[in-house]
């Protein structure tokens, strides 16, 4: 991810009225008084270089005030040699990976839309949705073959290698954190 998640982070936020919480407030409040789900994928830093979409950060000290006054950071860009965060309405910082790394304990927060998250797909389920989520799992390459919208085994097999090549609980079931990483992966604002 380059600065070109800037534009969607900021459709996102315009969008949604998304914000970072403020003290006492979490994230996952902020997005459902918004109508979106979020979403917390824990991380590492190579991760972050796969990402196609803006996502925020969530600092290690839960208790303290870091980076500029905030323990909510979005990122907005990432390179081999550090990241690019803004905190509120702050102009972007660039942090180095070391500053990075000992700060940032690997929590990610992803939105998504409310109605996504809240129906895992699982075997058995048919339609669009199920499509769609196949096509995205070609575009990754872990699908082979014509998309059937059934959520049969191969699809089941597709989601587990998904999840276990991207650190996720590798169930085979498309639940909130599976569609949360390909919506990162992918760069796209409709997942599955």
């Amino acid at each position: 991810m380059a600065t070109e998640s800037l534009p969607v982070y900021r459709r996102l936020s315009g969008m949604a009225g998304l914000a970072l919480p403020e003290a006492g407030s979490s994230m996952e409040e902020v997005a459902r008084r918004a109508g979106w789900e979020a979403v917390r994928l824990n991380l590492g830093f190579d991760d972050l270089l796969r990402f196609r979409r803006a996502c925020v950060l969530e600092t290690r000290s839960k208790g303290q005030e870091l980076w500029s006054g905030s323990r909510w950071a979005v990122l907005r860009g990432v390179s081999e040699a550090g990241v690019w965060l803004q905190y509120g309405a702050s102009a972007l910082r660039f942090v180095s990976r070391e500053e990075l790394e000992k700060e940032w304990w690997g929590s990610v927060w992803v939105w998504i839309p409310a109605a996504t998250g809240s129906k895992k797909l699982r075997p058995g389920v048919r339609g669009e949705r199920v499509t769609r989520l196949q096509v995205a799992l070609a575009q990754l390459g872990h699908w082979e073959g014509y998309p059937t919208g059934l959520y049969d085994g191969s699809t089941r097999k597709a989601v587990a290698e998904f999840q276990k090549a991207n650190g996720l609980a590798a169930d085979g079931r498309a639940g909130p954190r599976t569609m949360a990483m390909l919506l990162q992966l992918l760069g796209e604002e409709k997942v599955p």
